[in-house]
């Protein structure tokens, strides 16, 4: 037997491939977000993974985020969960753990838990070679807890979220799907309006 380019006597070459494990991380039912987390030994030029939801209802409506943004990757993906991104500077996310990004989804049914689980995930190194790819257990999004206006989850509405969503409008807190009140797609100040409305009951 002849050693293979991982030096292993009679191997197959896989074994100096690297290896990924994609799992879920924080998962905000009131914000309809889903944090995708990955512990990668080797550097990463693309992925391609699916997230499943089950009952099928749930639309991914933006992906943001995490170390596939900070690496100035260009990532895309599909209303029925198919999530694709690859760098085209040349730019791989190191070897090393953390968020590879967050999907936001968008909940089209009453039916208010489900079930989201990782599938056929297919990881590339710098060289164009596959690698080896473990996921982690599915996990439960509850919507039923969200409350709308409630941008500091902690189980109430008040001024508290009323300064949030100000500071938000104002740049000066991060983009939150959950202040955007009136679902037109931005944050400004007709959901701060119709924030202090929910607060005084109107």
């Amino acid at each position: 037997n002849v050693n293979d380019e991982c030096h292993v006597c009679g191997g197959d070459g896989s074994s100096c491939s690297g290896s990924v494990t994609l799992s879920f991380s924080n998962i905000d039912g009131n914000a309809g977000t889903a944090e995708i987390y990955m512990e990668n030994d080797v550097a990463i030029a693309g992925f391609q993974f699916v997230i499943n939801d089950s009952p099928n209802y749930l639309d991914i409506i933006s992906i943001s985020g995490g170390s596939s943004a900070d690496y100035g990757f260009t990532v895309s993906s599909s209303e029925n969960g198919t999530i694709l991104g690859f760098t085209l500077t040349g730019t791989n996310i190191p070897a090393g753990s953390g968020d590879l990004l967050v999907a936001t989804f968008e909940n089209n049914n009453n039916d208010q838990t489900f079930d989201l689980c990782l599938s056929d995930p297919v990881f590339s190194d710098a060289d164009a070679n596959g690698v080896s790819v473990t996921l982690g257990a599915c996990v439960e999004m509850d919507f039923s807890s969200s409350l709308p206006g409630d941008l500091n989850d902690d189980g109430l509405v008040n001024v508290l979220d009323v300064v949030v969503l100000v500071n938000i409008v104002l740049g000066q807190a991060e983009q939150d799907p959950a202040g955007d009140l009136n679902s037109d797609g931005l944050i400004n100040v007709l959901d701060v309006v119709i924030l202090v409305n929910i607060i005084l009951g109107g």
